[in-house]
């Protein structure tokens, strides 16, 4: 078996959340599921 070497298995990606501060987050988590097609069954 190979070493592990961290460099060859890991990598940094940045993420960068653009929500409405203003909505609860129930609110936000309804929101973001109608935009994915989620019926409202499950809000």
């Amino acid at each position: 078996m190979n070493e592990f070497v961290p460099q060859r298995t890991a990598a940094y990606i940045s993420q960068n959340d653009v929500h409405i501060g203003e909505m609860t987050v129930r609110e936000t988590l309804a929101f973001s599921a109608r935009c994915q097609g989620v019926g409202s069954r499950f809000g």
